[in-house]
């Protein structure tokens, strides 16, 4: 029907939405406190693995695990897998053979799956996983709503269950390391490091969750091991060492945070070297200075930046007169002074102006205070060296570069190829909380980000990560390999089908992608292009079930074909990165390609949870709305809202996190700092199947924001812009019928200030009849944007629409997964 006049209810349920910061968090979008019962299994299926070895011959005797049953294979190295329910995660073990962890698909079931497993070569091979950013504190303990993951009196088994889905893919290897991003102790609040926007501890306890993880070293360089100051840091160090976990890359000074660990795994002598480039200077150098206005809406919690306070400084090398001055005042006098001062003086000087300014933030271990191991190139080089002349292989990993960058920044591309220069074998990385590209450099591995292991951050970017798996004989590298999973709700467990393919996509599109990401004189940070130099070798991918092998070998690409008619939007090929301008000129101007930035309107179960549910990012309470299993428009599940005629407000429904808009994905560096775009501007459109019974009014609604982190002396701002309603005209016939809502550009954009982020909403008004039900299937949020004038690049893109009058031929070229 028709609906006219009725978008008006939508004000009264209108929800204010503000943000906590890029500690990762939402505040204002209530979340549903119910947590939804998982919908009806899925009917089992069965799965048929023949498992190899490096040379083809089969493995005899292979067992595959499940977590509760083994299935045992025979001596022509076949195993069948059966009644499982949903994505299943699995570990293959055999005589004299590498564990293997892999998650089995349901889209296998009745196939035949082949697989390599490694031999161990007379004890010789061994495998590593390596895991980003990890946690245990904050929303765990104290979530916005809800009840929490780790309850105060079940720390050490709660903890352990929140890495329960994914804990028996990590563990099957020989050698597992993590980066451990908080200080761990059972100290008070009050030992918290003043002034530090973000603060992470985890219980003691918790550290049961890397023991269940087999974690064989634990890295501490980054900026958040002093949260709790010297203190804490001698705290976590304490309980690290008490829970049997060898740690590196913190200590008490700066001799101990920077010595290596050198550990034995068959045979190979392995030395580990971590550092931090992230000190906390940044956040020094933007404090006000003696003639900076006070902000008429300064918070008062804020308000000691601006307090002017006592301090003088004297020493034979530096003398400073008493006077009263801003922190940032008394900082920049330090930082001009620090690289002529010795040592002593040095630290003296810095243990004076913290007693005065306790809020100046340093976090790694120097000028006389413990913390993380700071990365000094000179120093580092010498360590490399050194380590390598006493080890048979040497892992460097460095926390830096910038926070929720798909792009590396300038300077983590440099120190990486220095680590590498020096004598490093493999470089690992982490800090920005999301997945960064891989690549080969003078032969060696570097991994820019790893992104989160586990962690309780909400943005929609911080959800898919992936783990490093790599298999070697001796010191020399046999295999590497991305194992993708999925962070819901604080809780990480392995992916398979779209969402494996989708992050898979994704990271390889990252590494063909020739950029690096750099902030300008505002403080922006923005990705340019680079030109790639003779020593550097793009990681290709190369698909392994639901993981993906990393390879130096390029993959070649593939043509296809499709014909548009007027007006007419299609799907592109699957499994496939595509080539941004679909064989067209910048002359074009009426196609467009697409790409989904949410990804999860499927309703599907892709998730080895042990759950089988669809709802995975959508905020559902279980009850009047809620995924159901079976007569979808694809696949197994949709999405139903409902409401009854004795309710007076209307439903909706929204994904978890906001999704980002980025107004352009790639730059061109310019003279004078000045970034020039290389891909046209983006419009979008919300598609989607929907069907409806009884009489209701449906709609849908956008809330666009304007997000800004520049300032780390400041709380993240977030303004919300606009709220867009727009009236859906579906027919009552219970059947499915396809629906798009568009986005132009100027739709995103208030008062010349354009949104960078934006949450949509399915809206169900009360019911006119007994009940009143709208169920939704294969959701989509696409950005546009037209394909003539893209980059040279290859991308993850899933659409392409024909917006000219007459039929058109496309041919592009394609890189299969």
């Amino acid at each position: 029907m028709k609906i006219t006049g009725l978008i008006p209810l939508i004000t009264a349920i209108l929800i204010a939405s503000t943000i906590l910061g890029c500690s990762g968090s939402y505040d204002g979008e209530t979340p549903v406190v119910t947590e939804p019962p998982p919908p009806t299994n899925q009917a089992g299926y069965s799965v048929h693995f023949l498992f190899q070895d490096e040379n083809g011959d089969p493995v005899a005797n292979a067992v595959a695990f499940d977590g509760t049953r083994s299935y045992r294979g025979d001596a022509s190295g076949r195993v069948t897998v059966d009644n499982l329910n949903g994505p299943t995660a699995l570990v293959v073990t055999a005589p004299d053979i590498l564990d293997e962890p892999m998650v089995a698909d349901p889209t296998w079931a009745e196939t035949q799956q082949t697989r390599r497993l490694w031999r161990r070569a007379g004890g010789t091979r061994w495998s590593m996983h390596a895991g980003g950013d990890a946690m245990f504190g904050r929303r765990y303990l104290n979530p916005a709503f809800g009840e929490p993951l780790i309850r105060e009196d079940q720390q050490a088994a709660d903890a352990a269950a929140v890495i329960q889905a994914l804990q028996p893919l990590f563990v099957a290897a020989d050698f597992r390391t993590v980066n451990l991003e908080t200080s761990v102790s059972d100290l008070d609040e009050t030992f918290a490091y003043p002034g530090k926007r973000f603060i992470l501890n985890a219980p003691t306890q918790t550290m049961a969750a890397l023991i269940a993880l087999g974690t064989d070293l634990v890295i501490l360089a980054n900026n958040h091991v002093r949260d709790y100051g010297d203190t804490g840091v001698a705290a976590t160090l304490q309980a690290l060492d008490r829970a049997g976990l060898t740690t590196q890359g913190a200590g008490m000074d700066e001799t101990t945070a920077t010595t290596p660990t050198i550990q034995t795994v068959a045979g190979t002598r392995i030395g580990t070297l971590s550092y931090t480039t992230v000190t906390g200077s940044f956040v020094n150098d933007n404090y006000p200075g003696a003639d900076d206005p006070i902000p008429d809406d300064l918070p008062p919690t804020e308000a000691w930046q601006y307090e002017a306070r006592s301090w003088q400084f004297d020493a034979p090398g530096w003398q400073v007169p008493a006077a009263q001055r801003r922190i940032g005042v008394a900082w920049r006098l330090f930082s001009e002074a620090e690289s002529d001062l010795e040592q002593a003086e040095r630290d003296a000087a810095w243990a004076s102006l913290e007693r005065v300014y306790p809020e100046l933030q340093d976090w790694v271990a120097r000028r006389g205070h413990g913390g993380a191991a700071f990365w000094r190139t000179a120093d580092v080089r010498t360590a490399i060296e050194t380590l390598a002349a006493r080890t048979d292989l040497v892992i460097i990993q460095l926390h830096a570069g910038f926070q929720y960058q798909e792009v590396p920044s300038e300077s983590l591309r440099r120190n990486a190829r220095r680590a590498i220069d020096a004598g490093a074998d493999i470089v690992i990385c982490h800090h920005p909380h999301v997945l960064q590209s891989v690549e080969w450099y003078r032969g060696k591995l570097i991994a820019y980000s790893l992104g989160n292991f586990v962690f309780d951050q909400d943005f929609l970017v911080t959800f898919p990560s992936a783990f490093l798996r790599t298999v070697w004989e001796g010191n020399q590298l046999l295999e590497a390999r991305l194992v993708p999973f999925e962070i819901q709700r604080y809780q990480p467990a392995g992916v398979a089908g779209p969402a494996a393919t989708r992050t898979l996509l994704n990271l390889w599109e990252m590494n063909r992608n020739n950029a690096q990401s750099l902030r300008d004189a505002g403080g922006t940070v923005r990705p340019v292009a680079i030109e790639p130099d003779d020593e550097t070798v793009a990681a290709d991918l190369i698909r392994i079930g639901n993981q993906a092998g990393i390879v130096t070998r390029s993959v070649a690409p593939q043509t296809r074909q499709i014909t548009l008619g007027p007006g007419e939007n299609a799907a592109l090929p699957d499994n496939v990165l595509v080539h941004a301008r679909l064989g067209l000129g910048a002359e074009d101007t009426g196609v467009e390609i697409g790409r989904d930035l949410y990804g999860w309107g499927r309703f599907e179960d892709d998730i080895a949870d042990g759950a089988a549910r669809g709802d995975t990012h959508w905020n559902l309470d279980g009850v009047n709305s809620a995924v159901i299993n079976g007569d979808a428009r694809s696949g197994n599940g949709f999405l139903r809202i409902q409401t009854q005629s004795n309710e007076s407000e209307a439903r909706l429904i929204r994904p978890l996190a906001r999704v980002p808009l980025p107004e352009h994905r790639l730059y061109r560096e310019g003279e004078n700092g000045v970034a020039w775009p290389l891909d046209p501007p983006a419009a979008y459109s919300l598609r989607f199947f929907a069907r409806r019974t009884g009489e209701a009014v449906v709609w849908t609604r956008f809330d666009l924001y304007e997000f800004i982190d520049t300032d780390p002396t400041a709380e993240p701002e977030s303004t919300l812009l606009r709220t867009i309603e727009r009236a859906l005209s579906l027919p009552a016939d219970g059947a499915w019928h396809a629906q798009t809502v568009a986005l132009s550009a100027a739709d995103v954009t208030s008062e010349s200030v354009r949104a960078n982020a934006l949450n949509f909403y399915a809206v169900l008004g009360p019911a006119q009849t007994a009940q009143a039900r709208l169920e939704i299937d294969d959701l989509a949020f696409i950005e546009w944007r037209r394909a003539g004038a893209m980059p040279d690049r290859f991308g993850r893109y899933e659409r392409v629409r024909n917006n000219g009058t007459t039929p058109i031929v496309l041919t592009f070229e394609v890189l299969p997964l």
